[in-house]
Order: C-alpha cells, then sequence, then structure tokens
C-alpha cells in the first residue's frame, strides 16, 4: 500500500514543479510572454498547461476512488 500511495501523489508534484520551474529568470535567448528571460520561453501558458496536468493527475485518481 506505501508505494503505490505515493505513486498517485508523485505526478502532481512533478507538474507542479515543472510549472515553477517553467517561470524562473534565467538568461535565455528570447524573452518570454511574461517580459523577461525565463527557462520556457512559452511562459506563463507552458506554467499553465503543466498546473492543469498536474490538477489532472490529482483529480483522477479521487474521481476513480468516488466511482
Amino acid at each position: 500500500m506505501g508505494g503505490r500511495h505515493v505513486k498517485k501523489h508523485i505526478w502532481p508534484i512533478v507538474w507542479t514543479l515543472l510549472a515553477v520551474w517553467t517561470l524562473i529568470p534565467v538568461d535565455a535567448s528570447k524573452a518570454c510572454a511574461l517580459g523577461y528571460e525565463a527557462h520556457c520561453t512559452f511562459a506563463p501558458w507552458s506554467t499553465i498547461i503543466c498546473l492543469a496536468l498536474a490538477w489532472l493527475h490529482w483529480w483522477m485518481p479521487r474521481r476513480k476512488k468516488a466511482a
């Protein structure tokens, strides 16, 4: 049970960390849509996608459990 419990929570954590990582300022070739140079030039859109995936990976196991 312990390993399976961790597997359910790892993907939301990974997607949330990636969402934060896309916004971190670095020396990049182009500025992002927010006006500064970030890890991802598609920020904030990539951040929104990562957060949506984190929410889906958090919500889907709960939905299956309720059904």
